[in-house]
């Protein structure tokens, strides 16, 4: 292989891994023992075709690969693909015929995946003609049911397209991830692995002969995160933003325990109105003057997924996962419509007054953008900017990820009316 085409197909395995593909050396070293066996040298085609069939996993990735591969193409002027025939290594040693061996168990690989396509493809547009037998009665229909409809079988065609359309949220992937590893709680547990020179200097000092060297266990990161996030209603839009934020916070995080619930408005509901009633003559009232009457409410329920479904009491979740946690919210507070609504705050400051029961460390992220004129006056007249008068809000780009983190690791957050 010419060294252009290493440089094409060593770009595009580069580009693919930017693209979240699930790929390591090992499966670039695969293409290349394919390419020596004498595959891919017929076409541009040819070739891009094998890279689909070693390094995509879906249909999707198919795509992604195909429209980078001839961007890569044009961008080399590689159009005229002529690549020169090569035979094949002649094995003089074992280390030769260990390597040819490889080679043919790829090719094999690379043969029973292509033939399992084809024949896929095949069904789907080939009808096979049935052999001669008698003709079965039918089944007795049993009144009141009715038979399913039959599911075509999807189509194994892989559409060229002009474009890649991937959704661009605030914060990627890394970000997620890099903000929360810096929340860190480190505490020894397990087992006795690490060695602590300091206490073993220290014994051998004390007993004046060679005594036995100390183990401590190692240091461990005892974070714990729950997570409640709002679903439906305003927070639709923000769907994927809080998929992506939850799946980051789950898998790269490096947290001792991430547990994530989901609930509609507000977590707990059904505290007592009557509070508001010295309230009424306002319009937009604030809680100052009833706080200290307002009781923590924990009546309600949480859902463990995300369609709502799979309900669990609050008062059950808090008990479990919230004792010396830290707890994030991640709603709108009724911003993204520019609702005030009394009862909603009412419900919300004594759920944040229940939280204050299991841990200190509570913060809000609200995924709508800050004006960049004046962030702390983005919420104006909302129920969400009464919240975050008794809890730290910060906004749910880069920036006010890397704040709620720091006021989770201790640092001084002042509110105007703190709980």
């Amino acid at each position: 292989m010419t060294q252009q085409h290493d440089f094409l197909l060593w770009t595009l395995f580069n580009q693919l891994r930017d693209w979240q593909f699930v790929l390591a050396p090992a499966d670039y070293s695969v293409l290349h023992q394919a390419v020596s066996a004498g595959f891919g040298w017929e076409s541009s085609d040819a070739l891009r075709n094998l890279c689909c069939a070693l390094w995509a996993k879906s249909r999707q990735e198919q795509e992604i690969l195909i429209k980078l591969f001839d961007d890569l193409v044009a961008d080399l002027e590689l159009n005229d693909w002529q690549l020169p025939q090569q035979p094949m290594p002649t094995p003089s040693s074992s280390s030769k015929l260990s390597q040819l061996v490889g080679i043919l168990k790829n090719f094999l690989k690379i043969l029973y995946d292509a033939t399992l396509k084809i024949i896929r493809s095949w069904r789907v547009t080939t009808k096979l003609p049935e052999p001669d037998k008698e003709p079965e009665t039918a089944p007795p229909v049993v009144e009141g049911h009715k038979r399913f409809p039959d599911i075509p079988s999807p189509s194994t065609d892989v559409f060229n397209r002009a474009f890649i359309l991937t959704p661009q949220f605030i914060l990627n992937y890394r970000e997620i991830a890099q903000a929360w590893r810096r929340l860190r709680k480190p505490v020894r547990k397990g087992a006795k692995l690490e060695l602590d020179i300091e206490a073993t200097i220290e014994r051998r000092c004390r007993q004046g002969v060679v005594a036995p060297i100390v183990l401590v266990p190692r240091q461990r990161n005892a974070a714990r995160v729950l997570l409640l996030i709002d679903r439906q209603g305003s927070m639709t839009p923000f769907h994927r933003a809080s998929d992506e934020l939850s799946k980051a916070l789950r898998q790269s995080a490096n947290l001792d325990d991430v547990t994530i619930f989901y609930f509609h408005n507000v977590p707990a509901e059904g505290a007592d109105e009557t509070i508001l009633a010295p309230l009424s003559a306002q319009l937009f009232p604030k809680m100052d003057t009833v706080l200290a009457k307002i009781e923590p409410l924990t009546t309600g329920n949480v859902y463990k997924d995300a369609e709502l479904l799979e309900a669990y009491p609050l008062a059950s979740v808090l008990k479990t996962y919230a004792e010396h946690a830290a707890i994030v919210l991640l709603s709108d507070g009724g911003a993204a419509r520019k609702h005030y609504n009394a009862l909603r705050l009412l419900d919300t400051v004594a759920f944040l007054k229940a939280l204050r029961i299991y841990t200190s460390t509570v913060i809000w992220l609200n995924p709508l953008p800050a004006r960049e004129s004046n962030p702390s006056d983005y919420l104006a007249n909302t129920t969400a900017a009464q919240i975050a008068r008794h809890v730290p809000m910060f906004p749910l780009n880069r920036w006010g990820l890397y704040q709620a983190v720091n006021v989770l690791r201790g640092q001084v957050y002042s509110v105007e009316s703190p709980l």
